[in-house]
């Protein structure tokens, strides 16, 4: 914004100059003509040199050259004469003391400074001259100061609101930012929950069924569960060739030591290159339903197709002749079918589906839509881009979004400044000047009216801005309307020795509540409004009579200087555009690299915590499996697989969304043990309560312990009341069940009572009573 509001104040004050000392050219003697050539070349190019070295040039330099445009006209008033010149001299020099303000906005004391350089030159300059005509150098003095005064203020003004703009962006952006990395961590704890269902879960709670069966398979799945465990979020990035992949697995299922023991008939239309995570997601997936076919489906073979549909959508099918099932009347705490199936794929953005009924087999079909540039058949490059056209670019979708909360409380910023100036100027500028020549209209009424119009519109639109709302509609037109009224109103009635002279102050404040009305529209919108106005303000002028050159010339001046620097207000509207722009580009862009190092740096630190979990159970009994240490037909080590499959289906049911989530969870450990042939009953009493996570694994942990030491028959039930909650367990047998820790203390206190063939354990919770 500081850049903007320097190339604004060059480019107003040099434009205004030169244009200006071509009008002044024409109000000097002839005698007097080289001189002023000379004044207005030597202002002008060190206008020119200004812009030229905007950020070129030292500080000390450019500092010099904006002495030089002020000194050089304001003290070479005496070489131009007397007659009334110092008019296009103060004109020029009360646009500079506005700019300066604009151009040093980060140095304000070199602006004052400049300032106070330009007012003295002046005044030596118009004493040394003596003009015989032309206004006091005292009101001219107290008119650029508060002149001065008030382009600081507004330029502090827009200042606040583009901090401010900065700071609701930033508090915006870190919202977003939270809720991206919530959503990436809930995504890649689905991944890794289904990963783990489909890995460690399923080879644990196979192991705990035990049977006589060939154990050759485990080892190899079993360093497979370990290498899947252990990978490091992020390993998805990148393409690969899915054809490639679904081919080693139909090649895996025909090995005579496979892991499942199925024949794969499989036609795949490769290569079939896309994303790695999308095609991990459907190689898992593929795993998981192969898997389901031979527990489930009671064949031995199954058929296999993907390829590209027509719309260049990638889709797998598998397809088995088994006995099918009904999917709606699975068990939630089944999960083969909602996390490895479809929640995978939805966590993606792909789509997953299963088609099965009973007695007439089962179709999974996994569909990844692609974009344009993955369908591209091999060998062929993607379709040239046109080639952009030379505008400025607009920004992404993310930084449209920014660009426009920074752009909308910038307009509204400068909105308030302008409003601001134009009340200043009506009353404490022209005021003075309304109640002095009230005289000089006819009749005397028509100024009071327009006066009025003008203070009514500007108190409208600070309710409007005050109230939160934007100025635009019917407001807008109707405030335009009324101030154009007022324009004309005075223009007709002022005398013809006043027109753009002292007693006109309608025209110089016309301008300011145009531009509050309009600023924000196009710099076109904003010429129209001040070309009417001029139009309204020559016509009388050219019915009463043309005056001459000179007058010309000094009418043009004043007219230059107050719609001239109106008009460049509305470029300044431009370059805040721009500027938006490029802050919200710039925004869009951090906000990106701080939410994927975000997400990157809670994930990593996820996957460390959900891995040093898995290391004090699941990564050791998976170790000594890979590694032959323990064996599977050892009921001990089917009771430890037992009790950590419990606790895994427990850890998959944590991230269902229930109403009693703690009854569901036990349900989940209750699911694995009736799969090994427990019966299990399940009482419930007591309304249902929010339970903390810790204190759900702490209840939890007992009972999975008991029914995985493999009693014939178990018992849970589930008290609760205002000041406790009790989980207790029931079972048969002399197993002694591991991983039931006697505990006293709270916040979970744990017991456990044997009686013959029978084992009893309980764990309460007793929260804290609430404060107060």
């Amino acid at each position: 914004m500081d850049l903007a509001a320097e190339r604004y104040g060059v480019g107003v004050r040099a434009t205004v100059i030169s244009l200006c000392g071509v009008f002044g050219i024409f109000t000097v003697p002839t005698g007097r003509l080289p001189v002023t050539v000379l004044l207005v070349v030597v202002t002008t190019a060190a206008c020119a040199v200004r812009w030229w070295g905007l950020r070129r040039l030292p500080a000390g330099v450019r500092m010099g050259l904006d002495a030089t445009a002020v000194a050089v006209p304001g003290l070479g008033q005496p070489l131009m004469g007397p007659q009334g010149v110092n008019i296009w001299v103060m004109v020029i020099l009360g646009i500079a003391v506005i700019t300066f303000q604009y151009e040093w906005a980060t140095r304000p004391a070199i602006g004052l400074g400049l300032a106070a350089l330009t007012l003295a030159t002046y005044g030596v300059g118009y004493g040394l001259a003596a003009p015989a005509l032309g206004p006091s150098p005292f009101w001219v003095a107290a008119r650029q100061t508060a002149e001065c005064a008030l382009a600081r203020v507004s330029y502090l003004i827009v200042r606040a609101k583009a901090r401010a703009a900065d700071r609701a962006t930033e508090r915006e952006a870190a919202g977003r930012r939270e809720a991206s990395v919530a959503a990436a961590r809930r995504a890649a704890g689905r991944a890794y929950l289904a990963t783990l269902h489909d890995t460690a879960s399923a080879t644990l709670l196979m192991v705990s069924l035990g049977g006589a069966r060939d154990w050759s398979w485990l080892p190899r799945r079993a360093h497979r569960d370990l290498e899947a465990l252990s990978a490091v979020p992020g390993h998805e990035a990148g393409r690969v060739d899915l054809a490639e992949l679904l081919g080693e697995v139909a090649k895996g299922a025909a090995e005579p030591d496979a892991v499942r023991a199925v024949r794969v008939s499989a036609r795949i239309d490769g290569p079939l290159m896309m994303p790695a995570g999308a095609a991990l997601a459907i190689l898992h997936g593929v795993g998981a339903a192969l898997d389901n076919v031979v527990r489930h489906a009671e064949v031995d073979e199954a058929d296999l197709r993907a390829g590209r549909d027509a719309s260049g959508t990638v889709t797998v099918e598998l397809t088995d002749r088994g006995r099918g099932f009904l999917p709606a009347a699975v068990s939630v705490q089944r999960r083969g079918i909602s996390g490895s199936v479809v929640g995978r794929m939805e966590a993606i953005g792909g789509r997953g589906e299963v088609d099965s009924r009973p007695g007439e087999g089962t179709r999974v079909r996994w569909e990844w839509p692609t974009t344009p540039t993955e369908a591209t058949p091999p060998g062929e490059a993607p379709a040239a881009a046109a080639p952009p056209e030379r505008v400025t670019p607009e920004p992404g979708p993310d930084g449209r979004t920014a660009f426009r909360q920074i752009h909308g409380r910038l307009v509204r910023g400068v909105r308030w400044a302008l409003l601001l100036v134009a009340l200043t100027v009506q009353v404490g500028l022209c005021l003075p000047q309304f109640l002095a020549h009230l005289g000089s209209y006819h009749p005397p009424s028509a100024p009071v009216v327009a006066y009025g119009v003008l203070g009514a519109v500007a108190v409208f639109t600070a309710g409007l801005l005050a109230s939160g709302r934007d100025v635009s509609g019917w407001p807008r037109w109707c405030g335009v309307g009324l101030v154009l009224g007022a324009s004309a109103l005075c223009a007709v009635t002022v005398g013809a020795d006043q027109r753009l002279r002292e007693g006109d102050w309608a025209f110089g404040l016309v301008g300011w509540h145009g531009l509050y009305l309009l600023f924000g529209l196009s710099v076109t919108a904003i010429g129209v409004f001040l070309g009417a106005q001029i139009v309204l303000t020559a016509i009388p002028v050219a019915l009463t009579g043309m005056p001459d050159v000179a007058r010309l010339a000094t009418m043009g001046m004043f007219a230059l200087s107050v719609c001239g620097f109106q008009f460049t207000v509305g470029v300044l509207a431009r370059l805040l555009r721009r500027s938006a722009e490029t802050a919200g580009s710039a925004a869009a862009r951090e906000e990106e690299l701080r939410t994927r190092e975000a997400i990157e740096e809670r994930m990593h630190l996820d996957h460390e915590k959900r891995y040093a979990t898995l290391l004090r159970t699941t990564v050791p009994l998976l170790a000594g499996l890979a590694h032959g240490s323990l064996d599977p037909r050892d009921g001990q080590v089917r009771h430890r697989c037992a009790l950590e499959a419990a606790r895994m289906r427990r850890l998959f049911a944590e991230a269902d969304e229930v109403p009693d989530r703690l009854v569901h969870e036990l349900r989940a450990c209750i699911d694995v043990a009736e799969r090994a042939g427990v019966t299990v009953g399940l009482a419930v009493r007591g309304a249902r309560r929010d339970v903390p996570q810790d204190i759900r694994r702490k209840l939890a942990d007992p009972v999975a312990a008991v029914l995985a030491a493999g009693p014939a028959e178990a018992r849970v039930t589930v008290v609760r009341t205002g000041s406790r909650v009790r989980v207790s367990v029931v079972g048969d047998g002399t197993a002694e069940p591991d991983g039931v820790a006697v505990k006293e203390t709270s916040p979970v206190a744990v017991s456990r009572t044997a009686d013959g063939e029978k084992v009893w354990v309980e764990a309460v919770w007793e929260p804290a009573p609430a404060a107060g």
